[in-house]
């Protein structure tokens, strides 16, 4: 997968590259969305993400992508300035803006197989968290994970989020009704434990 992408609209740590789903300025596009859509099936990751909505259509997984508010960042290995795989996505929706300042927003992310260990989330949750958080400048993420999906309960806890509670019968996880953990970050806390 080789992509054109000006460096204005990366992030980069070392050889992970986030980089924003927005068609108008020409970084990945429809046909991307499809191939992740498609790659989320395949690698049976599509009822542990999107676990409330599991017979989402691809029309409406286009169409959730295509609103602006649903804020899309895309996970990318790089060699140099050749993209080698997609390596994992992330969004916020559900956005509060008031007065101009981002509130608060739903916190989402996936990683595909390949690159579920430390050695690739914990990179580029440092890299989602300082986008939101010193860019977007957003004030407070919140997550809402099934309590059975330990492997997630992990990442969130281990990108610093902390557990604010649990909602019993809240949410699904192969169709299976269970409790919901909330795990929530303030700019306050993020900028603590990045030490800015």
């Amino acid at each position: 997968m080789e992509l054109a992408v000006k460096r204005e609209f990366e992030f980069r740590r070392d050889g992970l590259v986030m980089l924003p789903y927005d068609p108008k300025i020409g970084v990945l596009n429809e046909e991307s969305l499809v191939s992740f859509y498609d790659r989320l099936h395949v690698e049976d990751l599509w009822d542990i993400v999107f676990h409330e909505n599991p017979d989402m259509s691809l029309r409406e997984f286009l169409n959730f992508f295509n609103v602006p508010i649903n804020l899309l960042q895309v996970f990318t290995i790089a060699e140099g300035d050749k993209f080698v795989d997609v390596a994992g996505l992330a969004w916020l929706s559900d956005i509060t803006i008031c007065q101009g300042i981002l509130i608060r927003g739903l916190g989402s992310f996936v990683f595909f197989k390949k690159y579920q260990s430390p050695r690739y989330t914990d990179g580029f949750c440092k890299i989602i968290l300082d986008y939101w958080f010193n860019v977007l400048m957003i004030n407070t993420i919140v997550g809402v994970t099934p309590a059975e999906n330990r492997l997630a309960l992990l990442y969130v806890k281990r990108a610093g989020f902390r557990e604010v509670g649990r909602v019993p019968s809240y949410t699904t996880l192969g169709n299976r009704v269970m409790d919901g953990v909330i795990t929530s970050m303030t700019k306050e806390e993020y900028l603590s434990i990045a030490g800015g």
